[in-house]
């Protein structure tokens, strides 16, 4: 006989779980908002000008600068350079752009510094000045009343230097540049997003029916009304995920078991921490209850263990299986 379906899933069941939750790990605000990212980028490929300012805006902010964006080969100056917006290649308002201060103020700054930087390049955050050795970067803020100077750069920077290239740029070459850059960054970035939410999802043990939320944990032991039960090894769960319930219960006190893994050390470390008991420890309870333990092993080893009543379903084969 083999395991109810509604207690594990697999197959093309378990390909739309994963579906599900990379399109909700996309809808994330520290990501991209939204669920259709790869089907927003093809269209936003397709168009002169970035039709979506506040959504590119949004999506640089909070992506460019973390763990695994890529702006391609070059340093984070000569990227700007090549692909950002210089001051006198357009004429803005202070309304349009109000980060760059007084115009006037910048000019007098300009002209204090010529031979030592280029023409500014215009960020939403204010400008950046390159050194004509491309070696040297720094950040003015402020007008002719008064402004700062940092030094450095960051990826977002030089993303929203090229998006206001893509947006302002009064050439049409330099414009296309900057959109092939920040398009070319964007599906690189979905990529790895998309990568590392697969690689959570193929190594939890259990997923919701909405395929939104995962359950990782190093072991499963899973118990039926006869009081059997049997532990598994996380590695059976890549193909096969236990469809995680609505009455999930985190237990958050150290769960600590002596000696070795057995079945006698397993119930006495057990005892007192379900609903009901019916002998040593309560497996006389609702059909399909999980609860979720920190485990302290016996070689001090700290591992998190979901534990599920299965009621009368069968034990899943295959993987390691632990006789207890």
């Amino acid at each position: 006989m083999e395991t109810k379906k509604t207690y594990f899933v697999t197959g093309e069941d378990l390909k739309k779980k994963r579906t599900q939750f990379l399109r909700t790990r996309c809808a994330e605000s520290q990501y991209f908002g939204m669920k259709n990212i790869a089907s927003w980028l093809m269209l936003e490929r397709e168009h002169n000008r970035p039709r979506d300012v506040e959504a590119w805006t949004r999506i640089i902010k909070q992506n460019a600068d973390m763990v695994g964006s890529d702006v391609g080969e070059g340093s984070l100056p000569e990227l700007l350079n090549s692909f950002g917006l210089r001051l006198d290649e357009v004429t803005l308002s202070q309304d349009e752009l109000p980060s760059i201060g007084d115009f006037q103020g910048i000019r007098d700054f300009i002209d204090t510094t010529i031979g030592i930087f280029d023409e500014p390049f215009i960020t939403d955050s204010g400008l950046f000045f390159i050194s004509q050795d491309e070696k040297s970067v720094m950040r003015f803020e402020g007008s002719k009343n008064g402004g700062t100077y940092t030094a450095g750069i960051l990826r977002s920077d030089v993303l929203m230097s090229a998006l206001l290239s893509w947006k302002y740029g009064n050439g049409q070459h330099q414009a296309l540049l900057a959109k092939h850059f920040l398009c070319s960054w964007l599906e690189r970035r979905i990529k790895y997003v998309l990568d590392e939410a697969g690689k959570e999802f193929d190594v939890a043990i259990a997923a919701t029916e909405d395929g939104a939320k995962i359950v990782p944990a190093d072991r499963v032991v899973l118990s039926r009304l006869n009081q059997t039960f049997q532990m598994y090894e996380k590695d059976l769960f890549v193909k096969r995920k236990i469809l995680q319930q609505s009455n999930l219960v985190r237990d958050n006190v150290l769960v600590e078991i002596a000696l070795e893994v057995t079945r006698e050390n397993i119930l006495a470390a057990f005892k007192g921490r379900f609903n009901s008991f019916m002998g040593p420890v309560s497996l006389s309870v609702l059909e399909h209850w999980q609860k979720y333990f920190t485990v302290k092993m016996p070689s001090g080893k700290v591992e998190k263990w979901l534990w599920c009543h299965i009621g009368e379903d069968n034990f899943p084969e295959g993987g390691t299986t632990f006789k207890l």
